[in-house]
């Protein structure tokens, strides 16, 4: 990567630039003026320039994305997309199957609660009848 370097300005004659507007018929104080006003003008455009130029060599030092740097990333980005839907799916499935087997152990664990609170249902019907039969024949 190139940056460009400053380039070295045109010196500006003042002295020259005003005894040619005296030698033209220009008021001497008129044309000292002008030379020292052309002068200032020279040195904005040079400082502008420069300006400039810094600018341009920024920007420059960055590297631009070419179409294909953007091809391989979205080619890469593809890659890794699919990847991800790959596993996802298979995350999908895995907890699918786990879901299932909660379930399956839900209702035995169901069913098996419903077995026991029947037995203790039929024994707590079998006590409550024997005590209104012992309490029926102690009175």
């Amino acid at each position: 990567m190139t940056t460009m370097t400053m380039t070295q300005h045109i010196a500006f004659n003042t002295l020259d630039f005003a005894n040619r507007l005296k030698a033209a018929g220009v008021a001497e104080k008129i044309a000292e003026t002008q030379a020292q006003l052309q002068s200032e003008l020279q040195q904005d455009t040079n400082k502008k320039f420069d300006e400039q130029q810094a600018m341009l060599n920024e920007l420059t030092k960055h590297e631009l994305a070419t179409k294909d740097d953007i091809n391989r990333l979205e080619t890469k980005i593809d890659v890794v997309e699919n990847k991800l839907e790959s596993k996802i799916s298979m995350l999908e499935n895995k907890l699918d199957s786990k879901i299932s087997i909660l379930d399956s152990k839900i209702s035995m664990i169901e069913n098996k609660l419903v077995v026991k609170l029947g037995g203790i249902m039929v024994g707590c019907s079998a006590l409550l009848g024997s005590l209104v039969t012992f309490f029926h024949q102690a009175h």
